[in-house]
């Protein structure tokens, strides 16, 4: 993770988060104080892997998603650590609130056994590869809430937004159709073949509207 100066351009600070393995930052944050917010992708494990505070201390799986935050002058980071199950987990975006609450979203196999859910928006794995979307609270000790979304075949969470009512924005692409995928509303209830695009809306009493998008041929 790396800071560029506004002005100059030059680095202010840059550095390693990582450990023995593989180790892949995908998606970054910043919130007004300029804590850093960084999300990925690891093999490493916590003997290596510089877990601090949470979300949790323990690798799960072959690869794990991670979150972890940066002071803002990068000397240090404020938490560290795993979201995952015993299958595969990965990261697709990070957003932050006001609070210091980081939002991630990804895609994970893991079922429900063994994948960290907090009320929802789905507790239950729905089959193949489903998207996930968690908040973790602003200390990093754990989940504020957590589960999927999908329906039985893959589904792939990409990208995540917050409008100033709290309210959270979702998209991705999916392979399963409307007679399992949760569709809510418009503008297309109907899934047209292969991967279609969908976008979702938690809104600040959490409860979930789906809306698929755009078809990808």
């Amino acid at each position: 993770v790396a800071r560029l100066d506004a002005e100059t351009a030059n680095i202010d600070y840059a550095g390693y988060v990582g450990g023995e393995s593989v180790d892949s930052g995908d998606a970054i944050a910043v919130d007004e104080q300029g804590n850093a917010f960084l999300a990925g992708f690891t093999v490493s494990d916590p003997d290596s892997f510089p877990v601090l505070n949470g979300p949790s201390l323990i690798r799960h799986s072959y690869g794990d998603a991670f979150v972890a935050s940066v002071v803002a002058d990068g000397s240090r980071l404020r938490y560290a650590g795993y979201i995952g199950g015993e299958q595969t987990d990965s990261i697709g975006d990070i957003v932050v609130d006001p609070h210091g609450q980081a939002f991630v979203i990804g895609r994970t196999a893991s079922n429900e056994a063994t994948f960290p859910l907090v009320g929802g928006p789905d507790l239950t794995h729905n089959g193949g590869m489903d998207t996930f979307i968690s908040k973790v609270k602003p200390d990093g000790r754990g989940l504020t809430f957590s589960g999927y979304v999908g329906g039985d075949a893959n589904d792939i969470g990409n990208g995540l937004a917050l409008d100033s009512a709290g309210n959270t924005y979702i998209c991705g692409h999916t392979k399963s159709s409307e007679s399992t995928f949760p569709v809510t509303g418009g503008p297309d209830l109907t899934y047209n073949g292969w991967w279609d695009g969908f976008v979702g809306r938690l809104d600040t009493q959490e409860e979930w509207n789906f809306l698929p998008l755009i078809h990808r041929p």
